[in-house]
Order: C-alpha cells, then sequence, then structure tokens
C-alpha cells in the first residue's frame, strides 16, 4: 500500500515520463531556472560562494545564463574536504526536511563528506525507480546484493530480507533480497548465489567479472538469473561479454556517486549509452582548460546539484573522466555520456609527460594466457609497470613474453614491466576495485 511519500514519489516518475522526451533547448531552459534558484540560494546563504562568486564578479549578476555559467569558478574536490563547513548553507529551506551527512568512501583518495536533505533522498528514490522501471524488472522477483559493508555484516551466509529495500518501500510490493560481504571469498559467493538462485544480481563489475570466470571453470549455473546489475566502478570493457558468457543474461550499468546520487543510467535500449539525469543534475564535460567539450570529446566531470539547498555543490569537479555523447536514438532527449573512464588517477604517464588512458590488450591477451582471475595495473615509476595478477597457474616464458609484448605495443611505450603472482589482490577500504593505478599521478 502506497504511503504519501510514495504517491509523491510515483507523481514525479510520471513527470519523469514526460521530461525525458523534451526538446533539449526546453530541458536546457527549465534547468537553468533551477539553476539560478540554487545560485541565489548560494550567493546569500553559503559563505564559501559568497566569498567565491563576490571575487569573481558575480554579484552584480541577478540572472545566470548558460553563456554566463562557463565563467561561474569550479568547485574542486579538495576544497569540499578542506571547507566543508564553509559549504553549508546558514538559511536552507525548512520544507527540504531533515538533514544528515553522507560520506563516500574515500577509496580513490580522502573521504567527501556532504550534508543532505530528506529532499535529495526523496530524489535518490526517484531516480532508482526510474532505473527499475526502464529496465523493466519484475518487482516480483529475487534480488542479491553482494557489496561492501562493515566487517561483521552480511557475512556468509549472507543476510536477507522480505523486500528490496528502502527505495521501493511504500510504493511497491516486491520480492525478497538476500545481501552478501563483498570482502567474501569468490567460492563462497558462487554458494551463497546457488543456494538463493537470484533472478537479479547487483555488484562490482570486477567483482562480477571474477565471478562469471569462476562459474564457467565450475560449470556452475543460476537457472532464474534475468540480468546482471553493476555499480561502483568504472565497466571493464571484457565485462559484459564475460557475464554473457557464463550466464547468458545482459549486464545493466550505472553512474552514481554517493554525494551527488545518480549521474547517469544506462539506456534500455542501447546499452552503450548512458542518459544523464538532467532533472536533478546538471552534468557538464570540459576540457583541460575548462571548455565545453563536443560529443565525442574526453574531458573531466563538472556535476551541479539542483536540489541540494543544504549543501550545494556548484560546478563540483567530481574526478572523473568521461566521453559526451550524441543524441541517443531511443528518442529520449536526456543528454548523452557514451563512455565513463574514471578518474585521474586511473591514467597512463608516458616518460614525455603525456596522459592517456591506459590500452592493456586484452582482447589480444586474454584468450591465449592461463586463466588470470584478477589483475591489476600499478605505475610505479614514468617507466615500470608493476603487473599483478592471480591466476590458475604461472605463465611459461613465451607466454610471459608474449604479454609483456602486447603490453608495451597497446600502452605505445616499451615499459619495464614486472610481473608479481599473488593468491589475492585486495580491494580498497570501500570495497572497490581499480584495474589500473598510477602512483605518479
Amino acid at each position: 500500500m502506497q504511503d504519501t511519500v510514495g504517491s509523491q514519489i510515483l507523481a514525479v516518475l510520471y513527470q519523469l515520463e514526460e521530461s525525458q522526451y523534451l526538446d533539449p533547448d526546453k530541458l536546457l531552459e527549465y534547468q537553468f531556472l533551477q539553476l539560478n534558484e540554487v545560485y541565489r540560494h548560494s550567493i546569500k546563504t553559503v559563505p564559501y560562494y559568497k566569498r567565491t562568486f563576490n571575487a569573481a564578479g558575480f554579484r552584480k549578476h541577478k540572472k545566470i545564463t548558460p553563456n554566463l555559467w562557463q565563467k561561474v569558478p569550479i568547485l574542486p574536490r579538495r576544497v569540499i574536504q578542506q571547507k566543508h563547513k564553509d559549504l553549508q548553507s546558514t538559511n536552507m529551506p525548512k520544507n527540504h526536511g531533515r538533514t544528515g551527512l553522507v560520506q563516500t568512501s574515500g577509496s580513490t583518495g580522502l573521504p567527501v563528506k556532504v550534508v543532505c536533505t530528506d529532499l535529495i533522498h526523496f530524489f535518490y528514490r526517484v531516480f532508482a525507480l526510474r532505473d527499475h522501471f526502464w529496465q523493466q524488472r519484475d518487482f516480483s522477483g529475487k534480488m542479491a546484493v553482494i557489496r561492501h559493508a562493515e566487517k561483521g555484516t552480511s557475512e556468509y551466509p549472507g543476510s536477507s530480507s522480505s523486500t528490496w529495500g528502502s527505495t521501493t518501500a511504500g510504493i511497491l510490493n516486491t520480492g525478497p533480497a538476500a545481501m552478501l560481504n563483498s570482502s567474501s571469498d569468490i567460492s563462497l559467493q558462487a554458494k551463497f548465489l546457488l543456494r538463493e538462485q537470484p533472478d537479479y544480481l547487483l555488484s562490482y563489475p570486477s567483482n562480477l567479472e571474477a565471478l562469471a570466470k569462476y562459474f564457467m571453470k565450475e560449470e556452475l549455473h543460476l537457472k532464474n538469473l534475468r540480468t546482471v546489475r553493476a555499480l561502483g566502478e568504472v565497466l571493464g570493457s571484457e565485462v559484459r561479454s564475460t557475464c554473457k558468457e557464463a550466464w547468458g543474461v545482459p549486464l545493466v550499468d550505472m553512474y552514481t556517486a554517493q554525494e551527488v546520487g545518480y549521474i547517469a543510467l544506462q539506456c534500455p535500449e542501447n546499452e552503450n549509452k548512458y542518459h544523464i539525469q538532467a532533472e536533478n543534475l546538471y552534468v557538464e564535460v570540459v576540457d583541460e582548460e575548462g571548455q565545453p567539450c563536443k560529443p565525442g570529446e574526453v574531458g573531466r566531470v563538472l556535476i551541479t546539484t539542483l536540489h541540494n539547498f543544504a549543501m550545494p555543490l556548484i560546478r563540483y569537479e567530481i574526478g572523473d573522466y568521461a566521453e559526451l555523447g550524441e543524441l541517443c536514438s531511443c528518442g529520449r532527449t536526456l543528454p548523452v555520456l557514451s563512455k565513463i573512464l574514471g578518474r585521474k588517477r586511473n591514467m597512463l604517464i608516458l616518460p614525455n609527460g603525456e596522459r592517456k588512458w591506459p590500452n592493456l590488450g586484452m582482447v589480444a591477451w586474454s584468450k591465449k594466457l592461463p586463466n588470470i582471475w584478477q589483475f591489476q595495473f600499478v605505475q610505479k615509476t614514468l617507466d615500470q609497470i608493476e603487473v599483478r595478477l592471480v591466476t590458475e597457474r604461472q605463465m611459461t616464458g613465451d607466454e610471459t613474453g608474449f604479454f609483456i609484448d602486447v603490453l608495451q605495443r597497446n600502452m605505445g611505450y616499451p615499459f619495464k614491466i614486472e610481473i608479481k603472482y599473488l593468491e589475492n589482490i585486495p580491494r580498497s577500504k570501500g570495497g572497490k576495485f581499480e584495474d589500473f593505478v598510477s602512483e605518479i599521478a
């Protein structure tokens, strides 16, 4: 039975059915109506923005236009960490509800703390449900979740719930859910899934890939599985095909961040397109000089929250790089990201100082080498890369030579490659995994 908030959420979802097909110019117009509300509120009530906008000459501007917006100062991640209190409003609208603190995992550096309101949680539920409806999930099915949890929480054999949780509570009746801590060994994760036999599986891309490989190796099957869902990490190039090979089901990805919520959702008709959730966030992709990127160009992701009046984030440089895409053929006019590439720290640095996204040559070496269950590349110096591998056996001399040759050719430089064989490559304290890290970034 729906509660009052549930009815309000469904009403907003109904409106989103129309806004996703708005003319792009009309959508931009609506976004700037809300951006101006955020701007006026921030320059009046947020100490950091009072100082920053005044110093940049914005006090005289009563209205921000798309052209003027490019001159609004960018908010670096470190500023949120250093000036947390100065970014909080001194006069938050009372009808936005209670406040609470959201903190990132800090898996790629120092954590970020953001004050949110009940309204923010309301919109989080709205866009979580939009994802369910876009992907036409059967709410009567069973959901299995394998993700990071505090030590001692949801350890094997896992925990269970009669519903899918707070996102759907008071709105829809759902089937049960089960959760397992992702720190569990892959063999225990497999036992958990075989016992639960879920319809839907949610986990990190790297964990899904490891599970899929384990299921193929052991010739195991999930008879009810319909879809796997990925969150929290950049989706590797081989994860979709590996999951398809192991389980015969599609993978649905999403682009989220704890401090801002749902950034982009995978298109239900084109798996390589991500629709920016433009009704809740204003997302920009800019080059190193801060100029807007064109479709097909890679740049830094800037995010402005449209509904967080407790701690507005304006042109927040979240630390990710993405590729802007053309409008999608599905008919939705929401802006598109065609690739989400990850953090700057995940870029390869050549000895001449050039930065590039590493091409690890997986297609070339993954089929010709012993099963590689887990890998991680760490750039130690400008000319040295450490390769950490978890494999079924160590490579022969010829296999090692082939592997190194592929890496050097694809990376565009004859790096010194040091291979280390490990029993396990640990995840970050936030439960995430990075397959390439530069220690000199």
